[in-house]
């Protein structure tokens, strides 16, 4: 009996690993649609941020799966398999050292809970992106793929990337893996769909500005408002969905040459976007947090209430 239960574990676990890899290979693809040259990475990279939730929710003996997945889809870029295999290694890396620093000084948040949480968070992200563009461009400038002298834009593009589809997609992922929250009353329906309505037109209207005419005024500044309302009104969930929806606008704009983020080289415009997207998230699950907070600590002086009422009553 305790072998076909161990056998069923291997066989899920080796399911697993297979879906993960396949998922990172098919969202990897997918992101090279809008690499940059010289083709090895984007302005963002959701493979990073799949691996880093799968890593935090079912468990560090996943990193096969990253490292197959990886090292497939860079096999399908640069055609050498060693150097597939390193760039693999470099983002398995990533995901274990990130989960294992959100395990440690955060816990495995399901959704962010304190303020503090989201800012750990992002540094983890920053620090284990590290890993990934180290060991993969340094791997491509050994090898001659890329010249030492190229060696710190295309550190930065991959560094960037990573960081970004962390911060945009772990969030995500880990959010819609909370319980489902009350059913939304018809008020709160009509108000999902004005927000929804109001920051997708707000977004157009800053990123796909062809002409230039609004180039001169810093209207970017117009979605943090919109921010605000979700963090305040709606669920993580929401909150983590509307971040992903405007930072998609942003990235694909300004990778295309489009919008007030580019008006610099590629590498000037990718800093840009980057705080740009850092402040939008950070923000929003910053308030989000704050407002979670502030709900557990009105709970708790209600039970205190109650429970002095109640010795009062006794007394």
């Amino acid at each position: 009996m305790q072998n076909a239960v161990g056998a069923n574990r291997q066989i899920v676990h080796l399911a697993q690993m297979g879906l993960l890899a396949v998922v990172y290979f098919v969202a990897a693809k997918l992101s090279l649609l809008l690499a940059i040259p010289p083709g090895y990475a984007t302005a963002v990279w959701p493979p990073s941020g799949i691996a880093l939730a799968a890593t935090l929710l079912l468990g560090n003996r996943l990193w096969p799966g990253v490292w197959l997945g990886a090292a497939l889809v860079n096999y399908t870029v640069n055609s050498s398999l060693a150097l597939a295999a390193m760039m693999g290694t470099g983002n398995a890396l990533e995901a274990l050292v990130g989960a294992e620093l959100i395990r440690r000084y955060i816990g495995v948040p399901r959704r962010f809970e304190h303020g503090i949480d989201v800012v750990k968070f992002v540094a983890f992200a920053a620090a284990s992106c590290t890993i990934a563009a180290t060991v993969a461009v340094l791997s491509m400038t050994v090898v001659g793929s890329v010249s030492w002298p190229e060696f710190h834009s295309n550190w930065w593009t991959w560094w960037q990337g990573d960081v970004t589809g962390i911060i945009i997609v772990t969030p995500l992922i880990l959010s819609w893996r909370l319980r489902r929250t009350a059913p939304w009353s018809r008020q709160k329906k009509l108000e999902a769909v004005c927000f929804g309505s109001l920051l997708l037109i707000v977004t157009l209207l800053i990123f796909s500005d062809t002409t230039g005419f609004l180039s001169p005024f810093p209207l970017t500044f117009t979605i943090l408002p919109f921010m605000i309302w979700a963090a305040f009104r709606f669920s993580q969930r929401v909150v983590t969905m509307a971040t992903a929806v405007v930072s998609a606008f942003a990235i694909n704009y300004t990778v295309n040459g489009i919008g007030p983020f580019a008006l610099w080289s590629i590498n000037e415009s990718l800093l840009i976007l980057l705080a740009f997207i850092s402040t939008v998230v950070v923000t929003s699950l910053v308030l989000s947090a704050l407002r979670i907070e502030r709900g557990r600590a009105m709970e708790q002086l209600e039970r205190a209430l109650v429970e002095l009422r109640e010795q009062a009553v006794t007394d």
